[in-house]
């Protein structure tokens, strides 16, 4: 607030003083070839051109004369003119002064704002990056516990088929086992009966226990082989079960770290915001101060120029008036 109630107050003091230096700019340029009224009329939009006018009608009023009486008036306005311009000097110091620790103050600010902007930018880039690695590393680690998960449930639909199969041969084998043993025990109740070639029932009961045998058999190596069948499907499920547990920890990890970059990186965007927006009104404020100061210094140089002129048109009145009274007094006269 106290920044801008200054700025606003040097710029009205600037608008204030442009705007005289502008009216004595339009005297001294139309004194010379503008008509005696046009001129009076332009002089009195400004102090000093008012004060002349006065002057000059004082000067009319005191034709009887008075001589020492103009050339006062003339001295006291030198000195009003000297007066003016160390008012000036004096105002354009602390102006200048003030408006320079603006100036000063807004080019660390924006010196500050850059820097920051430069950093923030650093740290956008690399946390971006971090972002990148972690969402490259999360859609490998998905992708393979998806693959990993269906080879799983491949593994299972296999061994469930397979246990299926291996029940139903079994079931199939004990079937025909227990048939060829009833079977062996009808021939057994032949055995005394001599009707019957007994030779050809002997080697009827041998075949019978041979395939007896051989399915008892099968039944035990299928058996030992669906053992191993299902210590080979349970270790290799353990071990997808242990990666699939590490890959779940791993993505549970990569989904923390990219909420987290992104978290990051929007607090870093909306910092980086500010600072632009820092600098962008630091900057515009940064040219506002800098034409003001300007303006100022154009102002009062030119104010400068017009006093120094004022100056020497009283001194020439004033040497006139004591070399040449009479001439000058017509002068003005038609001034």
């Amino acid at each position: 607030m106290r920044i801008a109630f200054i700025a606003t107050l040097f710029i009205a003091l600037i608008a204030l003083s442009h705007a005289e230096t502008l009216d004595i700019a339009k005297i001294r340029g139309v004194s010379k070839k503008t008509p005696a009224n046009t001129l009076i009329e332009n002089m009195r939009k400004s102090n000093f051109g008012n004060t002349l006018v006065n002057m000059l009608t004082l000067k009319l009023k005191t034709s009887d004369g008075a001589l020492e009486t103009l050339l006062a008036l003339i001295e006291d306005l030198s000195d009003n003119i000297h007066d003016q311009q160390n008012e000036d000097d004096d105002e354009y110091q602390t102006s200048n002064a003030n408006l320079q620790g603006l100036i000063d103050g807004l080019q660390a600010d924006i010196a500050e704002a850059e820097e920051n902007i430069s950093d923030f930018e650093a740290q956008t880039a690399e946390n971006q990056n971090a972002l990148n690695q972690a969402s490259v590393a999360l859609a490998a680690a998905t992708q393979e516990q998806d693959s990993l998960t269906a080879y799983r449930q491949t593994l299972v639909d296999i061994r469930t088929t397979d246990k299926d199969a291996y029940d139903n041969r079994v079931e199939g084998q004990q079937a025909l086992i227990g048939g060829i043993a009833k079977t062996v025990t009808l021939f057994e109740n032949q055995q005394s009966n001599q009707e019957l070639n007994q030779e050809a029932v002997a080697q009827i009961l041998d075949l019978l226990r041979s395939i007896q045998t051989s399915y008892e058999n099968s039944i035990s190596e299928d058996g030992i082989a669906e053992a191993d069948a299902e210590a080979t499907y349970a270790t290799n499920v353990a071990a997808i079960d242990g990666r699939l547990t590490v890959l779940a920890d791993t993505i549970s990890e990569l989904n923390g770290a990219i909420a987290q970059l992104q978290s990051v990186l929007e607090q870093l965007a909306n910092r980086l915001a500010s600072e632009e927006q820092r600098l962008d009104t630091s900057s515009q404020l940064l040219a506002q101060y800098q034409e003001q100061q300007q303006e100022l210094t154009a102002t009062y140089n030119s104010n400068k120029a017009v006093r120094l002129d004022q100056l020497k048109l009283s001194q020439l009145v004033e040497q006139k008036l004591n070399d040449e009274p009479n001439e000058v007094i017509d002068v003005l006269d038609d001034a």
